[in-house]
């Protein structure tokens, strides 16, 4: 049961930007206005939830970041790293990247995240790799990141690259991160953690009847969860975020919100809650758990 409802420390917690930009997330119907970002860029600096992960593919969210930045977000981004190296031109790649920074209004950003771990992990992507280096021996970013999808690419990154920060998906039903081989290694890599997902696109906050046709061959898994949330009296918000807490040292827990309801709704949940039996909400069917993989 909740201890007197302790809050859980924001600075765990790091703003996500897709749902700002059209067609991102299931369950986001429409794009976020400018003026509903706004107001989600304010409340978050009153509340003092500093981090942002944001992307130049997030619509305007880089340029609304940086008309309500005054120093006092700490943004991390997003590129992708070229399919064929043949392809990359450094100066290009450069003049990007500095069009990121002076929309975001920012002199750094905290990590700069390759987006595209499946193409990364090749020997000839050294190349690419060594300019990410360049930007940070010049102080434009201070960590380098890779976003994946699947703990095998885990191990190949980290033999690869000197890597300072993984983002990885997690969530009540795509554990395979805790997996002891992954999770241990992981732990020992003294790696920085972002967690992505813990919503998985908002369909473990969503009704069942509300999600498309195409989930209904997983409803079982639904109902379960569903009945597990009941059992323990617990709002699936606060589900979501206990289960990721405490998950690896030192993590970030990335938050999409496409409102400022929506963000002060996760905020007012956002508090200590000691789960029971949650492993048994583990799905090992990925076209459920891999939001690549949805037919919708």
């Amino acid at each position: 049961m909740i201890s007197n409802e302790i809050k859980l420390s924001i600075d765990k917690l790091v703003l996500g930007t897709a749902q700002f930009s059209k067609g991102y997330g299931i369950t986001n119907k429409k794009s976020t206005n400018n003026e509903e970002i706004k107001k989600i860029l304010n409340y978050a600096k009153d509340i003092s939830l500093k981090r942002i992960d944001t992307a130049t593919s997030y619509g305007d969210s880089e340029k609304l970041i940086g008309e309500y930045n005054n120093s006092e977000f700490l943004i991390s981004t997003k590129v992708l790293c070229p399919n064929k190296i043949s392809n990359f031109d450094k100066d290009t790649f450069s003049k990007k990247f500095d069009i990121s920074l002076n929309k975001s209004k920012t002199k750094n950003f905290e990590t700069l995240f390759v987006h595209n771990a499946n193409e990364f992990i090749n020997d000839k992507k050294k190349v690419f790799f060594s300019h990410l280096q360049e930007l940070k021996e010049s102080g434009k970013i201070k960590k380098i990141g890779v976003s994946v999808y699947e703990p095998q690419e885990v191990y190949k990154l980290i033999e690869l690259y000197n890597i300072d920060t993984i983002q990885i998906p997690l969530n009540l039903f795509d554990q395979r991160f805790l997996e002891n081989e992954i999770y241990n290694f992981i732990q020992n890599s003294n790696i920085e953690v972002h967690i992505r997902s813990v919503f998985l696109q908002g369909i473990l906050l969503s009704e069942f009847s509300e999600l498309p046709k195409s989930f209904y061959q997983w409803k079982d898994y639904f109902k379960y969860y569903d009945d597990w949330v009941k059992l323990h009296k617990i709002n699936k918000i606060t589900a979501c975020l206990n289960f990721v807490y405490d998950k690896f040292k030192d993590s970030l827990i990335i938050i999409g919100v496409n409102s400022l309801d929506n963000l002060k709704q996760i905020i007012e949940n956002y508090i200590r809650f000691s789960l029971i039996n949650s492993e048994s909400l583990k799905v090992k069917n990925s076209k459920l758990t891999d939001p690549r993989k949805w037919k919708i």
